[in-house]
């Protein structure tokens, strides 16, 4: 059941469900200062057509078919998401594009 992914029960039987949040600050790129909102609407829908021209997939894609992987690893979400596990150098590679 794909609802139910993310949830799970303690050792009391009590279900619970994990979530993980984000602070997401302006970022700089290129000369360019992205508030927040900016960032977090550009960045995921920039690395999901990168990972559709790149990758084999045809016809109709579902959110459920990319691979989480490499979507969080790509190199339009790690230096946002992610700066703190070696995102900042991949926001060069992204600005130098």
């Amino acid at each position: 059941m794909p609802a139910l992914e993310g949830l799970g029960r303690d050792a009391q039987g009590t279900l619970r469900k994990t979530e993980q949040g984000f602070s997401v600050l302006p970022q700089r790129v290129g000369r360019h200062t992205l508030r927040a909102i900016q960032t977090t609407t550009a960045a995921p829908l920039a690395e999901t057509a990168r990972l559709l021209l790149e990758e084999s997939y045809s016809g109709v894609v579902y959110q459920s078919q990319l691979d989480p992987d490499s979507f969080l690893n790509g190199i339009f979400i790690r230096p946002f998401y992610y700066p703190h596990a070696g995102g900042a150098g991949r926001a060069k590679e992204m600005v130098n594009m």
